[in-house]
């Protein structure tokens, strides 16, 4: 099971570290980090720095390519490497996965035409914007690609791809291992849960999702 986690400068870690990890423990898998080139990608904000073992030209077909998602993103979408490189791996893969914008990489290549997906809350308009058919929801499967708005979402979409390829006996091995059984102490976790004031601080006093 050979899983492409793409790296690139200003992505949010645990839209990656996530789906490593669960995806990682599928039986037999190999997961590979790619970059537009191989070395060192830094996150934005208080930086995180990950390393791209291989360059996107040594990559040519995995069963799982999964794009996070970050202050870069908006960028990634127009870069012609990665669009090219999303073009020729997508529609060979058995699962795709997104996280949070994320989706907004894969909308820039041409690979959502025609589906449905979601993304950030705070970036449903700019999604819409390369005329994906958005939902405002937490996770959004269509054909073999999964979109998921949130990191959060994005760990819980993996376990749904795990699921999928693999079964739900492997799915909740896996799950057990990691010891997954959310109890979030807070209440806010979500769009039309949380009081209005939590939605303009998210929006306009914190860092990029």
């Amino acid at each position: 099971m050979d899983v492409a986690i793409l790296l690139y400068d200003g992505l949010t870690p645990l839209d990656a570290i996530g789906p490593f990890d669960v995806l990682g423990k599928l039986p037999r898998a190999r997961v590979r980090t790619v970059g537009i080139e191989r070395g060192n990608v830094h996150s934005r904000g208080v930086s995180l720095t990950l390393h791209a073992d291989n360059a996107l030209t040594e990559v040519n077909a995995p069963d799982v390519v999964v794009v996070p998602g970050g202050a870069g993103a908006d960028e990634l979408a127009h870069d012609p490497m990665i669009r090219a490189w999303l073009r020729k791996v997508v529609p060979t893969s058995r699962a795709v996965l997104s996280v949070s914008t994320g989706s907004l990489i894969l909308a820039g290549a041409g690979v959502l035409e025609g589906r449905e997906a979601t993304t950030h809350w705070r970036a449903l308009d700019l999604l819409a914007g390369f005329g994906v058919r958005t939902k405002p929801e937490r996770i959004v499967t269509d054909g073999t690609i999964t979109t998921a708005a949130t990191a959060a979402a994005g760990l819980d979409a993996s376990f749904l791809i795990a699921e999928r390829l693999c079964g739900r006996a492997v799915a909740e091995a896996i799950q057990l291992l990691i010891g997954y059984d959310p109890e979030p102490p807070l209440a806010a976790g979500d769009l039309f849960k949380a009081p209005a004031e939590r939605i303009t601080l998210a929006r306009t006093g914190l860092a990029h999702p």
